[in-house]
C-alpha cells in the first residue's frame, strides 16, 4: 500500500477508534445508571466487545504503518453531542429508553464504520483489514440488533412516564 493510502487509511481507522471508544464510555455510563440486572450483564457484554473493538483497530493502524492518533474535530463534534445527550437529566424510566437510543446511535455508527472498512479491504484485498473486519462485524451487528429490540421494547412505558 502507498504512503499516502496509509496516511488515509490511519486517518479513517482513527474515526473509527474514537467512535468505539466513546462507545464503551457510553456503555460505562449507561452501566452506572441501569438497575435492572438483566440490562447490565447485556450492556457489560456489549462494553467489553467495544473495548476489544478498540484493541483490533489499534492493532490494524499499528500493523498498518500508522499512528494511532485522535479524530477530526467533525467527528469528535458528533461523538461529544451523543455523551451529552446521555448527561441529559429525565424520570429513571425515560432516562433509561434515551440512554438505549443513545447507544444504538453510536452502534448504528459503528456498524457503519466496520461496513466502510469490509469494502475496503475487499476493494484493495488487504487481509490485514479482512481479517479485522472478520473478528469484529458480526458482533456489531448483533449489538445492532438487540438494542433495537431494546428501544422498542421500552418505548411505550419510557414515552408515557416522560
Amino acid at each position: 500500500m502507498e504512503t499516502i493510502q496509509v496516511l488515509f487509511l490511519a486517518d479513517y481507522l482513527n474515526e473509527l477508534l474514537a467512535t468505539e471508544r466513546t462507545l464503551a464510555a457510553l456503555y460505562r455510563a449507561a452501566l452506572f445508571r441501569t438497575t435492572e440486572e438483566s440490562l447490565r450483564v447485556r450492556l457489560r457484554e456489549f462494553r467489553g466487545d467495544a473495548e476489544q473493538h478498540e484493541d483490533v483497530l489499534c492493532n490494524l493502524i499499528a500493523d498498518l504503518g500508522g499512528e494511532v492518533g485522535r479524530a477530526s474535530a467533525g467527528a469528535q463534534g458528533i461523538l461529544d453531542s451523543m455523551v451529552a445527550r446521555m448527561a441529559s437529566p429525565s424520570e429513571p424510566e425515560l432516562r433509561q429508553w434515551q440512554d438505549l437510543e443513545v447507544l444504538l446511535g453510536a452502534e448504528l455508527m459503528c456498524q457503519r464504520n466496520w461496513q466502510v472498512l469490509e469494502a475496503i479491504g475487499e476493494g484493495n484485498g488487504d487481509p490485514q483489514i479482512q481479517k479485522a473486519v472478520r473478528k469484529v462485524i458480526h458482533e456489531e451487528d448483533k449489538h445492532v440488533a438487540r438494542l433495537k429490540e431494546l428501544v422498542l421494547d421500552r418505548a411505550p412505558t419510557a414515552v408515557l412516564a416522560g
